[in-house]
């Protein structure tokens, strides 16, 4: 996904640029803040850094990576990622990863609370108590996955109790859901299983979802579509830009 948040950030001004997610298993901590940054430079600081565990233990089989392990090495990643960003030389020893004394230039636009260059992080995740331990250090965000407003301001209360015990202020909340559009060439999907973590219809029935949200407190609702169900056409993601556009001034209005 960085190669075509590359293109996304040259093709745009305004817009904020991120992943959901990258599986923190499939890289190295180093290599892949040195192409974060490289992306938030490119685009003037606005990538968002959208980390998680993932699910397939056919994908860890693969990278030889012990899939009971995902979370412990999820935590150790972040903090030599976050190393990394910091003023050289960076220097970090975890339990699972090593970053030598070096220089690890450039660094990012963005800056933390504390002026230090960082890049916001989102988390999902958080079903477990090491989990939202994780959130609460490490993330800047949480991003949870087909969670309605209610459950996902429950969870954001848990979480900020936490992060002010490792001295953190509030973490942003993301709601993230399925977006199902009545459009021609989309295949409904979104009956049974799908069906809690799902919008469907047409702007104009989901724009009530939008408002329930912002009432709620959510901060930022991402949309995902063609999640489930493979777009027919490059024509057609075009479309939907449109389609959703309605959405998108009822959340700014």
């Amino acid at each position: 996904p960085i190669e075509l948040l590359a293109f996304v950030a040259a093709a745009t001004e305004r817009v904020q640029i991120g992943t959901s997610i990258l599986v923190t298993a499939y890289y190295r901590p180093l290599l892949l803040a040195k192409r974060l940054t490289t992306l938030d430079i490119l685009s003037g600081g606005r990538v968002i850094a959208g980390l998680g565990l993932g699910w397939s233990k056919d994908e860890y089989d693969h990278m030889d990576t012990p899939f009971t392990q995902r979370g412990a090495r999820m935590t150790d990643f972040v903090r030599a990622l976050k190393a990394c960003w910091l003023p050289d030389p960076v220097e970090y020893h975890g339990e699972f990863f090593d970053v030598p004394k070096c220089d690890s230039s450039p660094k990012p636009v963005q800056r933390n609370a504390a002026g230090e260059p960082q890049i916001e992080i989102a988390m999902g995740g958080g079903g477990n108590p090491q989990g939202q331990r994780r959130i609460a250090e490490l993330a800047d965000a949480w991003n949870p996955a087909g969670a309605p407003p209610e459950m996902v301001m429950q969870g954001m209360a848990g979480l900020n109790a936490l992060a002010a015990e490792y001295g953190r202020g509030p973490l942003k909340n993301y709601m993230r859901i399925f977006a199902n559009p009545t459009m021609p060439g989309i295949e409904p999907w979104h009956g049974g299983f799908f069906g809690p973590m799902s919008w469907s219809g047409t702007a104009a029935d989901m724009i009530p979802k939008v408002e329930e949200a912002k009432e709620a407190g959510i901060e930022h609702v991402i949309i995902e579509t063609g999640f489930w169900e493979p777009c027919p056409s490059p024509q057609n993601w075009i479309d939907q830009v449109d389609f959703f556009a309605p959405l998108v001034e009822v959340a700014h209005g």
